[in-house]
């Protein structure tokens, strides 16, 4: 289980973006560009060209995400989930990531697997754990295939 929740918070970090990608991302972000404003959140997210500010990048993760981008609601989901730049929450992480799985982002689902299997922010249901999994698995992310059938045994 810890093994999952790594390799998705690396997966949802890793969007190999740079100091570099700095100016463009902040003209995109200005225009309104969900991508530019996701690597704006990225890069505050990890101090890549910026002093590193968790608060920054929730405010540009939920601009990127109400553009329906599928990675940065997932952003949203682990900073609610961790409690970096907002206060815990993990109704709110569930509802970040359900939008992120419901977008297609195979993050979204896993995490959703995770926190129906442990029971964070909604009633622990190995169930629909195995069906998110599920989800992530269809759209690519091994470790959901290898969850879904470590829960089906």
């Amino acid at each position: 289980m810890k093994k999952i929740l790594s390799i998705l918070l690396f997966a949802s970090l890793c969007f190999c973006y740079d100091a570099s990608d700095l100016p463009l991302a902040k003209k995109a972000c200005k225009q309104g560009n969900a991508e530019g404003c996701f690597a704006l959140a990225f890069l505050y997210q990890e101090g890549l060209g910026v002093e590193q500010n968790y608060q920054k990048a929730v405010e540009y993760y939920k601009k990127a995400c109400n553009k329906n981008n599928a990675r940065a609601c997932a952003g949203l989901g682990f900073a609610y989930n961790a409690g970096r730049g907002v206060r815990q929450n993990y109704f709110e992480a569930f509802k970040y990531f359900k939008k992120s799985c419901d977008g297609g982002y195979m993050v979204g689902c896993g995490m959703l697997g995770v926190m129906y299997e442990k029971g964070n922010g909604v009633r622990q249901d190995k169930y629909m754990a195995k069906e998110y999994y599920g989800k992530a698995c269809d759209l690519g992310a091994q470790d959901g295939c290898d969850e879904y059938k470590r829960l089906n045994k």
